[in-house]
């Protein structure tokens, strides 16, 4: 897979504003900004709201929320499939080339237990989102006209893709329909681990 790279910028004095305000924060708020993170280094532009947002033609802001705060982390795209990470803050000079890579840090953020244990919570939650946006990656559509193809309103997608709302099961077929997919459900017996797969089309014409 051709990913993005993400990195943080850093000065000519070798300081990084952005990834000492991230070490800065808890294991709640670091587990949550990195689970956007990999979304972003995976689906690239192509992810949208809930988890970050076009600020401009050129500025994007990555907006994690935990409990009632609020974080936002300012970046934009550069050449090379690469995204710079410049400012982040919690809501209430030149550049120069000098960055520091995202995949360097990484293994050592989620190295502390806490946050790993946090990060791993948030597994379910960002397994849904990822698989609506790798749906909606697939039609090649952005997220206002896969939302009107499917027949729902964008804040609807939206909400389906930041892994909080479950779809019902019908949205849910649609979704993957519009995307050239079928859903399958399967029930493994706990025991014996026989399995049994239902086609949604069967489900949906009972």
């Amino acid at each position: 897979m051709n990913e993005w790279k993400i990195e943080f910028y850093e000065s000519a004095n070798n300081k990084s504003p952005v990834l000492d305000w991230f070490n800065q924060q808890n294991a709640k708020v670091k587990a949550r900004i990195t689970r956007v993170l990999d979304l972003l280094k995976e689906y690239g532009i192509t992810l949208a709201e809930p988890h970050v947002k076009r600020l401009d033609n050129k500025l994007y802001e990555i907006r994690a929320e935990q409990n009632t705060n609020i974080y936002r982390v300012i970046y934009f795209a550069h050449t090379g499939k690469r995204f710079i990470l410049l400012h982040g803050f919690q809501k209430k000079t030149q550049m120069t080339s000098n960055t520091i890579s995202w995949d360097s840090i990484r293994d050592e953020v989620l190295a502390d237990p806490e946050v790993k244990a946090e990060y791993d919570a948030l597994e379910e939650e960002f397994q849904l989102a990822s698989h609506i946006i790798s749906l909606r990656k697939s039609s090649g559509l952005n997220q206002r006209d896969f939302a009107k193809l499917v027949g729902i309103k964008q804040p609807h997608l939206a909400r389906i893709e930041s892994g909080k709302q479950v779809p019902k099961l019908e949205t849910l077929a649609k979704l993957a329909l519009k995307a050239g997919y079928t859903v399958e459900i399967h029930f493994i017996h706990s025991q014996h681990k026989q399995k049994v797969i239902i086609p949604t089309n069967e489900l949906l014409e009972r």
